[in-house]
């Protein structure tokens, strides 16, 4: 039995080219799909004995996203998966594959399996109405997902905190500045505020151009100790957006001498806006590094 761990790269590319086979196989054939590829591709899949868990299935198509860029193989290893008597999709597993088609800007195929989904239930293991909020909202359908949490609500339902999340962050990413608001007074009526939800309410602010507004919202976390250095790092990137790097600039060197938030992140984000060749940034980590701690946390991005 081979278990899959992060960093086995070459095995996670077995299972791609695996599938990139079947794939050329078919097209030379002229073959049914349905049929010659789930025949080929189910024998020599098996013969890897996966071991088949949630967090194995998020890791392939993180890798097949983000390493081989093939979105048809990610999906035909989820519909692999899910034809498995060992494993049950999952709401994650749900979500990386419509985040992935999303991002692929394969809407249109989203939409179809949730039409799909909403008519046959294709699985019972997994929360039919929670689902297809997620889908409609990672597909950038925010409008349906509250359609469908309004219907939820009528017959008692409502979405655990994953999927709360999930649509508060598509109501930003789609400009509902409307209902984000409504959305995050739910989430802190039911006990489910966190980091996450302090870094798209920033998100929220500065996608608006209220960035006076994030930069309080900000100091009023770091003075509740619910800072960290992700949400520093989104205030640092609206800012760079509109050219106001000299406030950048301040933030991050206060927000470092404050130490009171991990700043690995932030660095980042200021190191990506900016460039390396940026005079500015190259006087930044000058005086970044002639402090040890700072320049440990660098060498760590580096």
């Amino acid at each position: 039995m081979y278990e899959t761990k992060s960093g086995h790269n070459l095995f996670l590319h077995q299972i791609f080219q695996i599938l990139k086979a079947t794939d050329d196989a078919d097209r030379f054939r002229d073959s049914s799909y349905d049929v010659s590829f789930h025949h080929r591709a189910d024998l020599a899949l098996s013969h890897l004995d996966l071991r088949l868990t949630e967090a194995l299935v998020l890791e392939v198509l993180r890798y097949g996203s983000e390493k081989e860029q093939d979105v048809l193989s990610c999906l035909k290893f989820f519909d692999w998966v899910g034809r498995q008597h060992s494993f049950r999709h999952t709401r994650a597993t749900f979500n990386a594959i419509f985040k992935i088609l999303s991002r692929a800007k394969l809407m249109s195929l989203i939409h179809d399996f949730l039409s799909s989904f909403s008519s046959n239930r294709y699985d019972h293991s997994v929360k039919f109405h929670d689902t297809l909020v997620m889908g409609y909202a990672v597909s950038g359908k925010p409008e349906v997902a509250l359609q469908m949490l309004g219907k939820m609500r009528f017959q008692g339902l409502d979405l655990d905190n994953f999927g709360y999340h999930v649509l508060l962050n598509s109501l930003v990413e789609e400009n509902c500045f409307d209902a984000v608001h409504v959305i995050a007074q739910q989430i802190a009526l039911k006990g489910f505020e966190n980091d996450i939800t302090h870094s798209i309410m920033l998100k929220w602010l500065c996608k608006q151009n209220r960035l006076d507004e994030a930069d309080e919202y900000l100091r009023r976390l770091v003075s509740e100790g619910k800072a960290n250095g992700s949400q520093v790092g989104v205030l640092v990137r609206a800012l760079c957006q509109h050219k106001n790097f000299k406030h950048a600039g301040k933030l991050m060197n206060e927000f470092h001498d404050l130490e009171v938030v991990s700043m690995g992140r932030a660095y980042a984000v200021w190191i990506g806006v900016l460039g390396f060749k940026s005079h500015y940034s190259q006087g930044f980590l000058a005086e970044l590094e002639s402090q040890d701690r700072s320049s440990q946390q660098l060498n760590s991005l580096l």
